[in-house]
């Protein structure tokens, strides 16, 4: 009889040794399903017109960036030989840029999804700063030929330009004359303004945004 006690004490405590490893190897799926689930509940809780803004805002900027590119390549590479069309096109380059980021701003302050402007804002912007400086420097290469290591394209005085303003500096492509040398000086200048100023601008607007529909929002649920 007590034979039969121990026999049946020690399946008792098999079997619960058992039950326990199981629960704990069949955790880490009840993890990963449970980080499944609540992936899909973020996605879910993203109202439609949220995906509506998002969506159109890729074909503003898909539109802006091809629509940017046509009227760049439409710059020809040989031009007059005045020493003044750089400086003309920067300063209207420029005049356009603080209109476009204003009227940007503005956008974003009556937008009921801020954020979702300022990101197509800043990619627009930063695309139109570029293709401001690769006409600049394709106007001073035509004037000049030899302003630079080697002759600029299209697609190279882009290039320049993007490497510029991502601070690389591969140095493939250089300025050689003073003219083609200020004109460098000058983007890189404006690359510390556009990435400390332009970039807070935007945060700050996207911020004051969402304070005033929070508080609209909160206004409308008290009443």
């Amino acid at each position: 009889m007590f034979g039969a006690w121990r026999w049946a004490e020690r399946n008792r405590v098999q079997t619960r040794t058992e039950r326990e490893c199981l629960s704990h190897t069949s955790h880490p799926a009840n993890v990963g399903d449970s980080s499944l689930v609540a992936r899909i509940h973020v996605f879910d809780a993203i109202p439609p017109n949220r995906w509506k803004a998002i969506a159109m805002s890729i074909v503003r900027v898909a539109i802006g960036l091809g629509f940017m590119w046509w009227l760049y390549s439409l710059v020809p590479k040989d031009v007059d030989q005045r020493i003044l069309i750089p400086g003309a096109l920067l300063v209207t380059g420029l005049v356009i840029y603080i209109w476009f980021v204003k009227r940007e701003i503005e956008r974003i302050l009556g937008s009921r999804y801020p954020e979702v402007l300022a990101v197509e804002g800043l990619i627009l912007s930063a695309a139109l700063f570029m293709v401001i400086f690769a006409t600049i420097y394709l106007v001073i290469d035509g004037l000049n030929p030899g302003s630079f290591t080697e002759p600029l394209s299209h697609l190279s005085s882009h290039y320049l330009t993007l490497t510029i303003l991502s601070t690389v500096g591969f140095g493939d492509i250089t300025a050689v004359t003073n003219q083609a040398r200020l004109a460098v000086m000058i983007q890189m200048a404006l690359t510390l303004g556009f990435l400390a100023v332009t970039i807070r601008v935007f945060a700050w607007a996207t911020k004051r945004a969402l304070a005033q529909r929070h508080g609209s929002d909160a206004s409308t649920q008290h009443n």
